[in-house]
């Protein structure tokens, strides 16, 4: 049963509060808060019920720029939903699920198995995830950086972001979306981060003064681009640094600049920036389309004609049908 959350009744839920200033849902049930229930200046922590082990589920929703909450942080396959409104920092923690729609955050940071999907609103600053996170942008923007290291994933079909750094074992696939730049490094040898660029438009300023170039790789990173047209043969590019153009398996044109550090004998490999031929999958056309739908539904004619002729083989002339 949905109800809107009450200050009130913080006292009933099952998981105390860990601080004067948070508010604790944790009783495996359904909860709104909304502009008629504001907690400006409280934390709303979200986690499943302690005796069932059910989660608790919370939209957060407003129509208009209210804060909402301090911060609010999910954990335990608990799942918080932004629906609009503001809020301050967001936490997903412990295989916690956050979904934002619209609305306003200014940080988000997730780790251990944690789940975000972001497929509006805005996040101000920085999006970080380590410890096994995978987030999923479909749109939406992030003001700062997209920090993804220890393992975790980033996905991006759509949606806006300034930047993205991998580290550490971390893989960003980009599928879509503007990106103005990704930098991959890591922290000790053995480490390796990944970037799988698939589509989207990258180089195009968001932010002043970035420093980012659009491609960027330090030592035991990889870069892999799938397309076409390449200014380079396909394979991994030679030189250190340069300008790469080509069309990218989605049909997006890429032109932007490139760097991959070197390792100068020591224990670390070179960045590697990898060129894949993958030409992009043509729509298809008006015609195609009438062509296919008319073969379709010669077939379905046929196979209706045949089938009532088998049908009527069985019947008897005596019996009702």
């Amino acid at each position: 049963m949905r109800f809107v959350l009450l200050l009130a009744a913080a006292a009933l839920f099952a998981m105390p509060s860990q601080s004067a200033s948070a508010i604790v849902i944790a009783d495996g049930g359904s909860h709104v808060v909304n502009e008629s229930n504001p907690f400006p200046y409280e934390a709303i922590e979200v986690a499943n019920d302690s005796i069932s082990g059910d989660p608790t589920l919370v939209e957060v929703t407003a129509a208009g720029l209210v804060t909402l909450a301090s911060s609010i942080t999910t954990r335990g396959t608990s799942m918080v939903t932004i629906s609009g409104g503001l809020v301050g920092a967001l936490g997903i923690l412990e295989n916690g699920r956050m979904e934002m729609l619209s609305g306003h955050a200014s940080t988000v940071f997730g780790n251990n198995d944690s789940q975000l999907t972001l497929s509006g609103g805005r996040i101000g600053t920085t999006l970080n995830g380590f410890g096994n996170a995978n987030f999923e942008v479909r749109g939406g923007a992030i003001g700062g950086t997209a920090r993804m290291g220890d393992s975790s994933t980033l996905r991006v079909t759509a949606g806006t972001l300034s930047a993205i750094r991998v580290m550490n074992n971390a893989v960003a696939e980009i599928h879509g979306g503007t990106i103005e730049g990704i930098a991959l490094s890591n922290d000790d040898p053995g480490f390796l981060a990944h970037a799988i660029v698939r589509g989207g438009t990258f180089g195009v300023p968001l932010l002043p003064m970035t420093s980012l170039p659009g491609l960027s790789t330090d030592t035991d990173g990889l870069i892999t681009i799938y397309g076409s047209s390449f200014n380079y043969p396909f394979g991994d590019l030679v030189p250190f640094s340069g300008t790469l153009a080509g069309v990218l398996s989605d049909g997006s044109p890429l032109h932007v600049s490139f760097y991959r550090g070197a390792s100068n004998g020591g224990p670390r490999s070179d960045g590697r920036i990898t060129l894949v031929e993958l030409l992009p999958v043509p729509e298809p056309s008006a015609g195609t389309l009438v062509g296919v739908t008319l073969v379709i539904s010669s077939a379905t004619s046929a196979h209706r004609r045949t089938g009532r002729g088998r049908d009527a083989s069985h019947v008897n002339d005596s019996q009702p049908i």
